[in-house]
């Protein structure tokens, strides 16, 4: 009898463990799919180190010197640096959907650029170009999770976004030194042109909608991220949030 009874305890639990996940799988989808993005961004971060020992050995195919290859990760700063005013209009004028959508872009081009470049110019542009993604990562993909999970799963998806990047730093340490040159960057845009299919089905942050005043846009949103809660109860919420927040910004003023 214990034994049954213990069981019937563990599947009772593990049918509880299924439907809690499938409970918040659309946000967990969404979730996973924006933060795709930051597999390529690790993976920018780390492309120096392996890169800098065959930019300057005989067999580079691109002649230069490791005084200019030692400027490539100064370069990933500045556009970080750059990527902040950038970073702060993109997300409230055009959401955190388009945000994202705007860094794969930005990282696809600068994937391309190193995997074609012939010239060190186009590798330092294609370095700028992801300073600037980056900035624009580690800013828009913690809004967009935030603001589409349920705040019991809201910690998960903040944490995998850590695990990508060093997951795509892990990978360019464990390709790089070993495989031709346009390897990293052909797996980079393998992964960011996934990460655009599959988050382009992928609804805008309903407290983003909302605050733009597009009410039908974050019904349909909300009705995909959180089927188990009424749509116009969180509406009413959110939008209460919104504006208590407009209220302490004024009386600051």
């Amino acid at each position: 009898m214990f034994l049954v009874s213990g069981t019937n305890m563990t599947f009772r639990t593990e049918n509880v463990a299924v439907t809690r996940i499938a409970k918040f799988l659309p946000q967990i989808i969404a979730g996973f799919a924006g933060t795709l993005l930051a597999i390529s961004d690790g993976m920018t971060f780390a492309w120096t180190s392996p890169m800098t020992i065959y930019l300057t050995s005989k067999e580079s195919h691109i002649k230069t010197t490791k005084e200019v290859v030692e400027w490539l990760e100064t370069a990933f700063l500045c556009g970080c640096f750059c990527g902040i005013p950038i970073t702060l209009y993109t997300v409230d004028k055009f959401g955190r959907k388009k945000s994202l959508v705007l860094v794969s872009v930005m990282m696809l081009v600068g994937w391309i650029l190193i995997g074609l470049a012939n010239k060190m110019i186009y590798i330092f542009a294609a370095r700028v170009l992801a300073g600037i993604a980056s900035n624009m990562v580690y800013v828009a993909c913690p809004m967009y999770n935030a603001e589409i999970a349920d705040e019991k799963i809201r910690g998960f998806l903040s944490a995998i976004m850590m695990v990508m990047d060093h997951t795509g730093s892990l990978i360019i340490y464990a390709i790089g030194p070993y495989t031709p040159f346009y390897t990293a960057p052909l797996l980079g845009s393998v992964i960011v042109i996934f990460q655009i299919i599959v988050f382009s089905f992928m609804p805008d942050s309903p407290f983003y909608l909302i605050s733009s005043g597009k009410i039908a846009d974050a019904h349909k949103a909300l009705t995909f991220f959180k089927p188990y809660k009424d749509a116009d109860d969180e509406i009413n919420v959110i939008s209460s949030s919104i504006e208590s927040e407009k209220k302490r910004k004024g009386t600051k003023a």
